[in-house]
């Protein structure tokens, strides 16, 4: 440091921590990987509980046709509710250098995503996803 007549060195522990931190920082994949999981389990939990925060339109007579065996919507074979892919066939999130990208392959997933939106991340999952950028950055 020029013109200053004082320097600081960090060495040891200190700067074993600030070597790990600056790994971490450029590093994203943890990161993209823990909201995946959060986002995924949330859409499931969206599911299993026929809507969040609203919950969804009651159907207004379960089909007997494709069998009938849930009353709950979108539930009757759970297809849907399990079939969140990348297109690989058995991921459930496609993670990218620096994106994630969570969804289905079922091609009726869009018809019913506007009725009874169940592709949808609750404020209780940006907070999970929010705790654990801040341990992995932290802790």
């Amino acid at each position: 440091m020029s013109g200053t007549g004082r320097s600081v060195t960090i060495a040891g522990d200190a700067a074993q921590q600030i070597a790990a931190l600056l790994t971490r920082l450029q590093n994203k994949q943890p990161i993209l990987k823990a909201a995946g999981r959060i986002v995924q389990q949330s859409v499931k939990r969206n599911f299993a509980v026929s809507g969040r925060p609203q919950k969804w339109e009651k159907l207004k007579k379960p089909s007997k046709k494709r069998g009938g065996r849930s009353a709950k919507p979108l539930v009757d074979t759970a297809r849907l509710m399990n079939s969140f892919t990348s297109g690989s066939g058995d991921a459930e999130y496609e993670l990218k250098e620096s994106e994630l990208d969570v969804g289905t392959n079922v091609e009726y997933a869009k018809y019913h995503d506007p009725t009874r939106p169940f592709m949808l991340v609750q404020d209780e999952d940006v907070e999970d996803i929010e705790e654990f950028i801040q341990d992995y950055y932290i802790g």
